[in-house]
């Protein structure tokens, strides 16, 4: 099947927040193949790379995946790693298949860190970020945060958080059980990226968890005008800001 696509689900662990600034220290991946119905079927590849890149860890990020600069110091840089990456990553699958990245809130996070050194428009398909897919499927779930949705789909304990390979574990994992849920084909799923839902809460900051209806004017007006705002936020905002206009 040379045109079926492939799920590239993957995590980051970096030397803090700013994807200007700041580095990646390990990238861990599995790449799946899917079934005839378009889900989840089996790992066919697995990797977990250090790379060294050149900036200081953060002691705040350092503190979160226990990750030093001591332990990266003889990696290659994350160009060398990211390239060898991509070609095992396509080695032996044809080089017309396309690739469904996906992570978990990778769009506002490891997608920005990773867009330094991939084309994704060569090389992507598209994009399922299961964090944003969770909201659609799930949206009453008590957390998106990784492990907790990872224990309330499956049941399980969390695997070993803030490790890129045990992250990108319990990613598939959620995956597979959001497409199931959904019966959304992966393709489907990479789709609804691009369609912004309605939130009926702010899902992080200061105002984390009030809702839309009950924010204050300045910081509806903070969720338009934000560069990079989540779609899903900036959405909701909107429709917010319209309902209070005077008729």
């Amino acid at each position: 099947m040379p045109n079926t696509p492939l799920v590239l689900y993957y995590d980051l662990e970096t030397t803090g927040l700013n994807s200007d600034t700041d580095g990646i220290l390990q990238l861990a991946s599995h790449l799946v193949e899917l079934n005839d119905t378009g889900q989840l079927h089996r790992i066919v590849k697995s990797h977990s790379l250090f790379m060294n890149p050149g900036v200081p860890c953060s002691t705040s990020a350092r503190e979160t995946h226990g990750i030093t600069d001591e332990f990266v110091k003889g990696y290659p840089p994350p160009q060398e790693v990211i390239e060898g990456w991509l070609n095992s990553i396509r080695e032996g699958l044809g080089l017309n298949r396309p690739i469904l990245l996906s992570g978990h809130n990778s769009l506002s996070f490891d997608d920005k860190f990773l867009r330094r050194f991939v084309n994704f428009d060569r090389e992507i398909s598209a994009c399922i970020d299961t964090y944003k897919l969770a909201r659609r499927v799930v949206p009453d779930a008590p957390s998106m945060k990784l492990g907790d949705l990872y224990q309330q789909l499956t049941g399980l304990e969390p695997e070993r958080a803030h490790d890129a390979l045990g992250d990108v574990t319990m990613g598939v994992q959620i995956l597979d059980h959001l497409l199931e849920l959904s019966g959304l084909t992966a393709q489907q799923a990479a789709d609804s990226m691009s369609v912004p839902v309605l939130l009926d809460c702010m899902p992080f900051g200061k105002f984390k968890g009030v809702r839309f209806q009950h924010l204050p004017a300045y910081h509806i007006k903070w969720c338009l005008g934000a560069h990079g705002m989540d779609m899903d936020v900036k959405h909701s905002a909107q429709l917010e800001r319209h309902h209070r206009r005077p008729n």
